[in-house]
């Protein structure tokens, strides 16, 4: 997982949908990374169903650990929020 930031369009059946990012960047010591990855609906999707999704992880790399983990979902009125703490 290397540093960047990868860009996607999502279609259903040819249909641009949405749209899906994933960053990747360097945090603090001990070769750890940050992953960002965030999710929209798009077009005219957004008429008959809206998402707004942000989920975040750090992660060691060496040994490969999970160290936290935080989700943020706006799914139409639905608000989902999850946070983990790894030991």
């Amino acid at each position: 997982y290397e540093p960047g930031r990868y860009i996607y369009d999502v279609n259903w059946q040819g249909i641009p949908v949405g749209t899906a990012e994933v960053e990747v960047s360097p945090e603090g010591a001990d070769s750890r990374r940050r992953i960002v990855a965030r999710a929209n609906s798009a077009g005219v999707v957004k008429v008959f169903y809206t998402l707004k999704h942000v989920s975040e992880v750090t992660l060691r790399s060496s040994p490969l650990q999970p160290i936290r983990f935080s989700s943020r979902q706006l799914e139409n009125s639905r608000a989902l929020y999850r946070t983990v703490e790894y030991q």
